[in-house]
């Protein structure tokens, strides 16, 4: 591959699953989310203060038909809810909204409530297209 539009397109060759985002209500969160659902790749559960979303969902003019939200304003907990959906198999991934990454990291790895499993490995990638 050599371009990003080549690995929309393959993604969108496979089922989608659920997507969680901690904290999602940022305008760049939004977007993007908002963008992939439209394209059938992924369904999104906003775990958010559901006020600021749905300002900017008007604010953008996007359709609050893209998302499930769960109203959460703490940081902490709305991390703590949305890593809880990954870890009961109700998302198949997470995405860090507005919360710190102190806060996210500490959701993920959290002995008896994060995701990772004993002895598992967290890796992180980033793909970029200049």
């Amino acid at each position: 591959m050599q371009k990003l539009s080549e690995l929309v397109e393959r993604a969108g060759q496979t089922p989608g699953g659920k997507l969680v985002v901690a904290g999602g209500h940022d305008p760049d969160t939004i977007q993007a989310t908002a963008r992939a659902a439209r394209e059938g790749l992924v369904e999104v559960i906003l775990v958010a203060d559901q006020d600021k979303v749905e300002t900017l969902l008007e604010r953008e003019g996007i359709g609050n038909d893209l998302f499930s939200v769960i109203h959460q304003p703490d940081p902490v907990l709305a991390t703590q809810e949305a890593v809880s959906l990954v870890a009961a198999g109700k998302a198949q991934m997470l995405m860090k909204g507005q919360v710190g990454t102190e806060v996210y990291m500490r959701a993920i790895l959290h002995k008896e409530r994060g995701i990772l499993p004993p002895g598992g490995v967290l890796s992180h990638i980033s793909v970029f297209e200049m």
